[in-house]
């Protein structure tokens, strides 16, 4: 149990339980963001934003189930999709998507684009699953911090 969040969504007092599956979402997520304020991967200026660890990944699958994109076709998107407040550095970016190639969750082929070829990935059907699993995750945290912020109003 954690003193102070509730498992109804209804405060009951000044600590309340939740149950195990929000208790362990909340620390996961917990650990992600101590872990961003030791070691961001993101410089975050006034246009820009930093990001939680893992949301990259999150935010390739997503961009990708949209359409087939090259590398700097996914940072254009994710800027235009983001009002230009997410700048995803390619030291970032291609090691990810090399990451998630890796694991099957992503598919490359090569074409010619403008007389230039560029490697363009698309998502498999595997990278679909993640996606929704990822998606179910930050749906259930996001809940878990609404809850956090809403108690005792």
């Amino acid at each position: 149990m954690i003193s102070g969040l509730p498992e109804t969504g209804l405060p009951r007092g000044k600590s309340f339980a939740i149950s195990q599956g929000y208790q362990n979402v909340l620390t996961f997520y917990v650990f992600r963001l101590y872990s961003i304020a030791r070691m961001a991967r993101y410089v975050a200026s006034d246009t820009q934003t930093e990001l939680l660890q893992g949301t990259l990944d999150l935010f390739i699958l997503k961009t990708l189930a949209l359409e087939p994109l090259h590398g700097y076709g996914i940072v254009q998107r994710l800027k235009q999709i983001s009002g230009d407040t997410l700048q995803i550095r390619q030291g970032s970016l291609y090691p990810a998507l090399y990451r998630l190639e890796k694991r099957g969750l992503l598919k490359a082929s090569w074409k010619t684009v403008a007389g230039r070829n560029a490697k363009f990935y698309a998502l498999t059907k595997a990278g679909e699953r993640e996606l929704e699993m990822e998606k179910a995750g930050w749906e259930r945290f996001s809940a878990v911090v609404r809850l956090v912020l809403e108690a005792g109003k």
